[in-house]
């Protein structure tokens, strides 16, 4: 999954974090649907998974 991705590769932290809005939006898709998806697929929410990684 390329949130995955980008999420590993530091996108939602760092100096200059992105949002987990800005995330879905360069996916193409609502934040909503994003945490959906995590949600379903993973069973956790995107700011968990992005925590312990």
């Amino acid at each position: 999954m390329r949130a995955i991705k980008l999420i590993e590769q530091g996108f939602l932290k760092g100096d200059n974090p992105g949002t987990v809005v800005k995330l879905a939006e360069k996916l193409g898709i609502s934040s909503r649907y994003l945490n959906k998806i995590f949600s379903q697929g993973l069973g956790t929410s995107l700011k968990r998974f992005a925590l312990y990684q």
